[in-house]
């Protein structure tokens, strides 16, 4: 994540510096996902709020879009269930618009994550299936390491281990051929399920 800042916080000096406004909303995004994995929610805040005023100048709502996620996500990361739950169905809807399919199925897997620690579980299983499934289709990794990890994590608290870990060795052979760690939130989630067994 260090490196991955230095590169994002160039990225957006280059891409303010050219006025090329919509590049940098993306990036201050990715940059805020960024801070949220290095342990610093406050700066991610910051730049998910950066995102969505840049996005007022390119008129796109991309920004909007991406601090929407980004906040559901700080949400998720702090146990706030209905925000992170509002905030991802938003998110999805505003992806969809913007044709994005990998982030879209990130704000799917958000909302199943939601229907999980609520006890939802059927409805989370649909929901990790459904982001599985967009996460086939796009090529993404780290979309279906983190479905496949969700799967998993409903057949644990189902009680059904065999299912688990079927799942769990998919997502790790995933992981680990699209190099796609787990973010630390996602790493505890899996940690939290793997210590009850």
């Amino acid at each position: 994540y260090d490196e991955a800042a230095r590169v994002l916080e160039e990225a957006i000096d280059v891409a303010f510096s050219a006025g090329l406004d919509n590049t940098a909303q993306w990036a201050l995004a990715d940059l805020g996902v960024c801070r949220l994995h290095q342990g610093d929610p406050a700066a991610a805040e910051e730049l998910f709020a950066r995102a969505a005023f840049v996005s007022e100048h390119v008129g796109d709502n991309a920004g909007l879009v991406l601090a929407t996620y980004g906040n559901a996500l700080l949400a998720q990361v702090r146990g706030d269930w209905d925000a992170a739950r509002a905030g991802f169905t938003q998110a999805r809807t505003g992806f969809l618009s913007l044709a994005t399919p990998v982030p879209e199925a990130l704000a799917v897997a958000g909302v199943a994550r939601c229907d999980e620690a609520e006890g939802l579980l059927d409805a989370a299983r649909e929901g990790y299936q459904e982001a599985a499934a967009m996460g086939e289709r796009s090529g993404e990794p780290g979309v279906l390491a983190s479905a496949y990890e969700g799967l998993g994590r409903v057949a644990a608290l189902q009680g059904d281990w065999e299912t688990a870990e079927k799942h769990f060795a998919e997502a790790a052979e995933t992981r680990d051929r699209g190099t796609r760690p787990a973010p630390p939130h996602e790493a505890r989630d899996l940690e939290a399920v793997l210590v009850r067994r």
